[in-house]
């Protein structure tokens, strides 16, 4: 049998495993890094622009919190307390006039029909004379209510000695 010296062939074999080796474990190491690295610089590059609009928004934010409500803010904000206060008052006028129905009776003036559009009243009625009804307005206790109050129509009925009128008063 021959001898053959086996050694040098298992040596290189042994070397070249050994840097297969190393090379998988480098690779090992340097994927990963490289992968991470790829990762947080588009990371980066999205977030760039997501935190330049939140700073944006943050100086928008302090700005309003110190500057208060703006002059416009302040305008309407003071028309809506008077159209308020309007309406209060006006709420008030009705209940009391609504209510003096209950109490006040008259036997010269019936009224037949009242309407109410926006801040006008219609009264619709009748009378026995334009005295009566001349006398029933100076003594009305509604009428202190109402702005101002207008005859619109009279007229004389011909089936008896009544008469139908027409007021408008304005709240």
């Amino acid at each position: 049998m021959v001898n053959v010296n086996l050694l040098p062939w298992r040596d290189a074999q042994y070397r070249y495993q050994s840097r297969q080796l190393k090379r998988y474990f480098l690779a090992s190491l340097i994927l990963p890094f490289m992968a991470m690295t790829i990762w947080y610089i588009r990371l980066q590059n999205e977030s760039e622009p997501l935190r330049e609009k939140l700073n944006g928004l943050n100086e928008r934010w302090s700005a309003y919190r110190t500057a208060g409500p703006s002059e416009a803010q302040v305008h309407q904000e003071e028309v809506r307390c008077a159209k308020i206060q309007l309406i209060k008052q006006t709420n008030r006028k009705l209940r009391q006039f609504f209510m003096s129905f209950s109490s006040e009776a008259s036997q010269t003036v019936c009224f037949t029909r009242v309407m109410y559009h926006g801040r006008d009243f219609i009264f619709q009625g009748r009378t026995q004379s334009s005295y009566a009804l001349t006398d029933f307005l100076k003594h009305w206790h509604t009428s202190s209510l109402f702005s101002e109050i207008k005859l619109q129509q009279l007229i004389k009925s011909k089936q008896n000695e009544s008469m139908q009128f027409q007021l408008k008063a304005n709240l």
